[in-house]
């Protein structure tokens, strides 16, 4: 049984995306005010992005922005980008690497 700290998640696992955007569009806090509404944030991994278009050293920010940008129709925030294992583990002659949006 959850504390008084402690939140409790109600989730909802739609059919079509027809019925999570029909869920998106309510406005939950009219018939519950202390409610709390929040988009589940998920992690892509993408395999075999050459060093030539992203570099693991260099400032991921910029590149998120960048991919946000190329991206503009799909209308996503990148909330973080990384290379899937630590930058201490990568191949330092490997031209390819993989990387988590």
């Amino acid at each position: 049984m959850p504390t008084n700290n402690e939140e409790r998640d109600i989730r909802f696992k739609c059919e079509s995306a027809e019925e999570a955007q029909w869920l998106w569009e309510i406005d939950w806090t009219e018939a519950y005010p202390e409610i709390k509404v929040q988009r589940i944030k998920f992690g892509v991994v993408i395999h075999g992005i050459s060093i030539d278009e992203i570099d693991p050293h260099d400032d991921m920010e910029e590149h998120a922005r960048q991919l946000e940008k190329q991206s503009k129709k799909l209308n996503f925030k990148i909330t973080k980008l990384r290379t899937l294992k630590a930058l201490s583990k990568l191949d330092p002659v490997a031209r390819h690497h993989s990387f988590v949006i």
